[in-house]
C-alpha cells in the first residue's frame, strides 16, 4: 500500500541528470516534504523555477496518469485557473518513467512553479475564504467533463469509505476520542452516506486544504497537489475545503460558510447537495482522525507530522456534537442560498 511506504529514493545528482536529459534544464534542486511522491524544487540560473515530481513506484500507473490528464484538461478548459502547468519534455511528452536504484519504476513530470505563500487558518480573512470558494467552484467546473478510467480507483482518503475506515478506530488510544469518533462514523454511515448515490459525480481534487493552496495578498494564487484525485460526488470537494476552514469556536463555520456561498456562486449545488454538505464536513474530519491515527501507529517516528491536522479535526467533531440533529440548519442559518 502506498500509504505505508516511504517516498521514492532519488538523489540530487540523478534529478539533475533527468532535468538535463529530458528538458535541457540545468539548475539547483531542493527536496520538498511529501506524503507519498518525491517533489523537488528546481531553480535555474536564469531565475525560472519548476517542480519535478517523481511518483511513488507503488502507485498505479493509470492513477498517476489521471493526475496528468486532469491538469492538461484544466489547462485546456480554464487556462486562467491557478494550477500547475505541465511542462512537456524535449520530445513533447507530458510524463515518462524512470528506473529507481532498487529496480522499481516511477513516473516523472515537470510542472510550473506557482508563486505565493501558505497561510494558517488564523490568518484566513473572509475575503480569502470567498476567493477559495470561487476558485474551488471554477476548478470543479473545469473537471466536470474530464473522464479517465482510473477515476474510480480505490483510495484511502475517501469519505465514502468510512465503513472500511472504522477498522482504524482501535488505533485511537484516547478512549473518549475513540468513542465519539465511532459514534459519528455510525451516524454518517447510517443516515448520510446512503444519500450520496443520487448526487452528481465527477472528478474532484479531493484535498482542498490550506496546505494545498498558495496565496498572494487575499487571492488564491495556486492550487497544488492533485495526488488525491478521484471520481466522487461533487459536493465532497467543497465539503472537504470547508472542513479545513472550520475552527473550534462559537461559530465554527464562519469561514466555511463564506467559502460555501462563493463556491455555489461559481458552481451551483442542488438542494440535496446543500443539505448534505455540512455532514460531509464532519465526514472529512472523521477520515482525518482515522487515517492519521492509523498511519501514526505504523510510522511512530513521524507521528508529529502525520497527526498535525488531527487535533483540529477532533475538536470540530466534539464542538458539533450538540448540533448533529440539525447541522444543516446551523450551517446555513439565516441565509438563503
Amino acid at each position: 500500500m502506498v500509504f505505508t511506504a516511504s517516498t521514492p529514493e532519488i538523489t540530487a545528482i540523478r534529478a539533475c541528470e533527468i532535468l538535463s536529459e529530458y528538458w535541457g534544464i540545468k539548475g539547483r534542486v531542493q527536496f520538498l516534504t511529501s506524503e507519498r511522491d518525491q517533489n523537488i524544487l528546481v531553480a535555474t540560473d536564469g531565475g525560472s523555477r519548476y517542480i519535478l515530481k517523481v511518483s511513488h513506484p507503488d502507485e498505479d500507473r493509470m492513477v498517476s496518469n489521471l493526475q496528468t490528464t486532469a491538469l492538461l484538461h484544466i489547462m485546456s478548459g480554464d487556462p486562467h485557473l491557478p494550477v500547475p502547468q505541465i511542462i512537456p519534455t524535449l520530445k513533447g511528452e507530458a510524463e515518462f518513467f524512470i528506473s529507481l536504484p532498487d529496480g522499481q519504476e516511477s513516473m516523472v513530470r515537470l510542472m510550473s512553479f506557482l508563486e505565493g505563500s501558505h497561510v494558517q487558518i488564523a490568518d484566513v480573512s473572509p475575503e480569502m475564504a470567498e476567493h477559495i470558494g470561487y476558485t474551488a467552484g471554477r476548478l470543479d467546473i473545469a473537471l466536470s467533463d474530464c473522464e479517465h478510467p482510473a477515476g474510480n480507483h480505490d483510495f484511502l482518503w475517501d469519505t465514502r469509505k468510512l465503513v472500511e475506515l472504522s477498522s482504524f478506530l482501535d488505533c485511537i488510544e484516547d478512549e473518549e476520542k475513540r468513542s465519539l469518533t465511532g459514534h459519528f462514523v455510525d451516524v454518517l454511515c447510517t443516515d448520510i452516506l446512503p444519500r450520496l448515490a443520487s448526487l452528481p459525480q465527477q472528478l474532484i481534487h479531493n484535498d482542498l486544504n490550506l496546505g494545498n493552496m498558495l496565496f498572494t495578498d487575499n487571492s488564491v494564487s495556486g492550487i497544488i497537489d492533485f495526488g488525491d484525485m478521484l471520481r466522487a460526488q461533487r459536493v465532497i470537494d467543497p465539503a472537504n475545503a470547508c472542513a479545513y476552514l472550520a475552527v473550534n469556536a462559537d461559530d465554527p463555520f464562519r469561514l466555511s460558510r463564506t467559502m460555501a456561498y462563493k463556491y455555489i456562486e461559481a458552481n451551483p449545488l442542488t438542494s440535496e447537495e446543500k443539505e448534505i454538505l455540512p455532514y460531509l464536513i464532519i465526514g472529512r474530519c472523521l477520515v482525518t482522525i482515522l487515517v492519521t491515527n492509523w498511519r501514526a501507529s505504523i510510522h511512530p517516528h513521524q507521528a508529529g507530522r502525520i497527526l498535525r491536522h488531527e487535533p483540529n479535526a477532533y475538536a470540530l467533531v466534539k464542538n458539533l456534537e450538540s448540533f448533529q440533529h440539525n447541522l444543516s440548519d446551523f450551517f446555513w442559518e439565516n441565509h438563503n442560498v
